[in-house]
């Protein structure tokens, strides 16, 4: 009787058990790689925001760009220098002549500057690539918070001196998602660049889900990307530790990241 060369049914099973095991195993390797790839070119982005923050700095005598209205941008009466303004002149839009079409057709220049942001990809975090209830322009949002807790948004540049410690003081962070968070959801769907300025303490990631602006735990479940005063980007640890309770304004989680943002925090009573 001849002999088949040919492989037994339990031999393809054996072998299709050992494939699928090294799958299971690689699977996870191979997804926090790519969330780690996102975690990179995110703080990339933040990165060159950041340059394009120093320039202006470099050309206006130590002054970074905070919050207000950037409809003000060209008023000749208050002006207010929007860092999303700032950040699209140094990569080389022409500011004038948005602003020109702005006045021509009657639109918001917010607007306007919503659409030239959505080319742009240094505005944009991948991590929020399967983000589809939105039209997002914008992943970041600017430090607009005075030196102290209670004072109103800052809307005029300040200069980079006014932080003590500029390594430490958050400039620019991730917004939260907009799935989450139901003030970032309107924001898309106004399409209102003030939405982008943190400025009190229910913007933080310890505020409840729907008011807070800055993202928590954008990446890997833990971690949220952030530009510093100083220029250097890293990740932040974005939830409560243990003993921090969660949405007590008064506790050490919410203090935590007030300091974050360069907030004198009275010492507890």
């Amino acid at each position: 009787m001849k002999r088949s060369n040919g492989f037994t049914l339990i031999e393809v099973l054996v072998v299709v058990a050992i494939i699928a095991l090294l799958i299971s195993i690689l699977l996870p390797s191979l997804a926090a790689a790519r969330a780690q790839s996102r975690t990179t070119l995110c703080l990339a982005n933040l990165h060159q925001a950041g340059i394009a923050i120093n320039t202006y700095s470099v050309e206006n005598k130590g002054y970074v760009p905070r919050g207000g209205n950037v409809d003000n941008y060209f008023s000749k009466t208050s002006p207010e220098v929007h860092w999303t303004a700032v950040v699209l002149r140094q990569l080389g839009s022409n500011m004038s002549g948005i602003v020109a079409a702005a006045n021509r057709d009657g639109k918001l220049l917010s607007q306007l500057l919503w659409e030239a942001m959505k080319k742009q990809p240094v505005f944009h975090c991948p991590e929020r690539a399967s983000e589809a209830s939105a039209d997002e322009a914008v992943s970041y949002c600017v430090n607009a918070f005075g030196k102290k807790l209670g004072d109103p948004e800052v809307r005029k540049p300040t200069q980079l001196s006014d932080w003590k410690h500029p390594g430490k003081v958050i400039y620019l962070t991730e917004i939260e998602r907009s799935t989450r968070s139901s003030t970032i959801l309107t924001a898309f769907k106004e399409k209102d660049l003030s939405y982008f300025d943190v400025y009190e303490a229910d913007h933080l990631p310890s505020a409840p889900t729907g008011q807070r602006r800055v993202a928590r735990a954008m990446h890997q479940k833990r971690n949220t990307d952030a530009l510093f005063a100083d220029g250097h980007c890293e990740p932040v640890h974005s939830m409560p530790r243990a003993g921090e309770a969660e949405f007590d304004v008064n506790g050490d989680y919410a203090r935590r990241w007030l300091r974050a943002f360069g907030v004198e925090v009275p010492a507890k009573p």
